[in-house]
């Protein structure tokens, strides 16, 4: 069987071909290394093969940390939004670390509430939560900042 093979070198890559028979086991097969100029041309190189992308890390890092205040939300775990929220219309939606709601739109009094279901988007820190309560159903949103702490909690349609 003809096999082809490529050897890299510091210039380029060559091609040598040979006649011999394909490799019996997986320890046999060796990996191809990547050519020198292939790897040079990639940012953040720390050591031959080992590259990294420091700018793309450190966005990741950030939108880790909110992407958890959000991904808390989700597990049921509203200890970090506990307490009173007035939106801009003067609305007042008040939460207990269990996830209770209560909301007192301006002129009303006071609704429990309790989260039914929910729908959220990591990127932007939202966590859109379906609430149901004696007097019909609301929905709440809730924004994380970059330190994964909420920012706002306001009555939306």
């Amino acid at each position: 069987m003809k096999t082809s093979t490529i050897v890299a070198t510091s210039s380029a890559a060559t091609t040598a071909s040979s006649q011999t028979a394909a490799p019996a086991t997986a320890q046999e097969r060796q990996p191809v290394a990547q050519p020198a100029a292939q790897m040079s041309s990639q940012s953040g190189e720390k050591e031959a093969g080992q590259v990294t992308k420091p700018a793309i890390q450190n966005t990741k890092k950030a939108s880790n940390t909110r992407e958890k205040g959000v991904l808390d939300l989700t597990k049921g775990d509203y200890s970090k939004v506990a307490g009173s929220w007035e939106d801009g219309k003067g609305n007042v939606v008040t939460l207990d670390g269990s996830g209770t709601v209560t909301i007192t739109k301006v002129g009303g009094e006071a609704q429990a509430y309790n989260v039914y279901g929910y729908n959220y988007t990591l990127d932007d820190g939202q966590f859109n939560a379906q609430l149901s309560g004696a007097d019909g159903k609301e929905n709440i949103q809730i924004t994380t900042g970059d330190d994964g702490s909420v920012t706002a909690v306001q009555l939306v349609p």
